[in-house]
């Protein structure tokens, strides 16, 4: 996939450590770290948002790329404009180039801090007001948006800049932004694969515990001696068995109430932990009543593979089911993605895969299959990526 990248000195990857305009090396640019996407840097010192379009418009039909991002407007408010004026000459071009791009992507960028660049409080002001300009920009044209204010890079000591961590933290964020957008048209992939806990089901690792107790230091020692020890992941990846496990964590809890309790927890914890999201089981209906295989790839113990019909949405509608307590692997170890498609005899470029674990969705795209990490837990923004009509009343 190949994301076209317009934007200043940031994108350009100016190194503001040089006298003379150079660079970070290509391992520090955050286009050059955004994993499998192939980047047509387009970043230019000192840009602002542009008033030709002619070159851009020229150069986006030139590459044809998949994704066309957008992150232009610091040096506007440098030179003097303010967000909104900023923001008047952002809509004139992306009304421009919107027609072209298959999926174009508005960045709004970080906003300035308080150095060599950035006298005035004003300026710093302007650039956080850009963000929100830009957010309803995007809304008003029906495009992707992304705040890059909200993923804590580092600025250098001009209050401008990125530092090699800002250009990091930039990578990360906007890797996790661009794991949502579709390439492909959600339809016409013949498989849609779907993690279990926080997305077909709610998982709250207490609801056990506190079906036996209403004491939240009981209810906070098992859940840190419990469910977040190294036990835990072994019986996801079905590397030890459960009587091997309990016994091992009951010797760290504190008192005898409290190991009895953690014991009945242990017992009856995929009865309570697991809950079916409300309104998923419509979302599966309307996968399969057009045509499309469902399959669950999930990281759960051998437990639940016996009883996970019981909390999942339309539990007779699925074309398969895959857990990594049965195959002695987690994701996102490719390996888990591989044995998953062979055990179905899938092509990964025809499945596409959701998790709410972002490292997860990442691995999955590496193995060929596209994903979307929904982490938002809003069952509107699953039905927009799945071309699910919330009207649709034949889906119960």
């Amino acid at each position: 996939m190949t994301l076209l990248c317009i934007g200043d000195s940031n994108t350009y990857g100016y190194d503001p450590r040089s006298y003379f305009g150079d660079r970070y090396p290509a391992d520090v640019r955050w286009t050059e770290r955004l994993g499998t996407w192939k980047t047509v840097n387009c970043g230019m010192n000192g840009l602002a948002v542009p008033f030709n379009h002619t070159v851009f418009t020229d150069l986006i039909r030139s590459k044809s790329p998949d994704v066309v991002a957008v992150m232009l407007g610091t040096n506007d408010l440098l030179e003097g404009a303010n967000a909104e004026t900023t923001a008047k000459r952002m809509e004139a071009f992306l009304t421009d180039i919107k027609d072209i791009c298959p999926k174009l992507l508005l960045i709004a960028p970080p906003p300035m801090h308080p150095g060599e660049w950035v006298q005035s409080q004003k300026q710093i002001d302007e650039s956080v007001k850009l963000g929100q300009e830009y957010c309803e920009l995007a809304k008003k044209l029906e495009i992707y948006y992304a705040d890059a204010g909200e993923w804590h890079t580092e600025l250098a000591y001009d209050g401008v800049h990125f530092t090699p961590k800002g250009h990091k933290a930039f990578a990360e964020g906007l890797c996790a932004v661009l794991n949502r957008l579709i390439v492909k048209p959600i339809k016409e992939y013949r498989n849609i694969v779907f993690d279990m806990g926080g997305v077909l089901v709610d998982y709250t690792a207490d609801n056990a515990t506190w079906h036996f107790t209403d004491d939240p230091d009981i209810v906070r020692e098992i859940h840190n001696v419990m469910f977040c020890s190294q036990e835990w992941m072994a019986l996801d990846m079905g590397s030890m068995t459960d009587e091997k496990a309990i016994n091992r964590i009951i010797p760290r809890l504190s008192s005898d109430k409290v190991r009895e309790i953690a014991r009945i927890t242990f017992e009856h914890w995929h009865e309570f932990n697991n809950v079916e999201r409300p309104g998923m089981a419509r979302i599966i209906q309307a996968i399969k009543n057009r045509g499309q295989h469902v399959y669950i790839l999930s990281n759960v113990s051998r437990r639940l593979t016996n009883t996970y019909k019981q909390v999942v949405p339309a539990p007779d509608l699925y074309d398969g089911a895959f857990f990594s307590g049965e195959v002695l692997a987690l994701k996102p170890q490719p390996v888990i993605y591989q044995m998953f498609f062979e055990r179905f005899g899938l092509v990964p470029s025809e499945c596409f895969f959701i998790d709410d674990v972002p490292e997860n969705t990442y691995a999955a795209i590496k193995c060929g299959m596209d994903a979307w990490c929904f982490d938002t837990g809003n069952n509107k923004d699953l039905e927009r990526i799945l071309e699910i009509d919330p009207s649709d009343t034949d889906c119960t």
